[in-house]
């Protein structure tokens, strides 16, 4: 996990690289405490509470054994209720198939508010609709240089 700052005007971008999240070597409390510092350093700055953040879930590389049911129910619900900022988008890059299909059957329990703001992105044109080309890594057609 990594935050890119915000661009004037525009929200902060906090990565998840979900290829790299391994259940197994770490647990669900130790990822969230990850999450949590980053949220906290977020609240620092002037420019990311009244700009928001959001939220990029690189899925390249993602398979079954990066999927922590326990953590994205925390995630789901830190979203929804827990999280005292503005929170602009939820965007999966390269979702593999599985991950669309459970996501469907999900959306349902979700708020309209956090489906509203969920986006599934293939390329790089699909990103730049919703950050700025500072904010998105080289690989994906950005300027940022910074990618795990």
């Amino acid at each position: 996990m990594y935050v890119v700052p915000p661009a004037a005007g525009a929200p902060a971008v906090l990565y998840f690289h979900a290829a790299l999240h391994l259940p197994d070597d770490f647990t669900t409390e130790c990822t969230m405490r990850s999450f949590c510092h980053l949220i906290w350093r977020m609240l620092e700055n002037p420019n990311t509470i009244r700009n928001g953040f959001s939220m990029v879930y690189l899925m390249d590389g993602f398979a079954w054994k990066n999927f922590d049911l326990n953590a994205e129910k925390i995630f789901l619900d830190t979203f929804q209720d827990r999280i005292p900022l503005r929170y602009h988008a939820m965007i999966a890059v390269q979702a593999p198939w599985y991950f669309r299909a459970i996501l469907k059957m999900v959306k349902p329990f979700m708020k309209q508010k956090l489906r509203d703001r969920m986006v599934m992105a293939s390329t790089s044109a699909d990103l730049v609709k919703h950050l700025p080309r500072e904010a998105i890594p080289t690989r994906f057609g950005g300027l940022n240089k910074y990618d795990p």
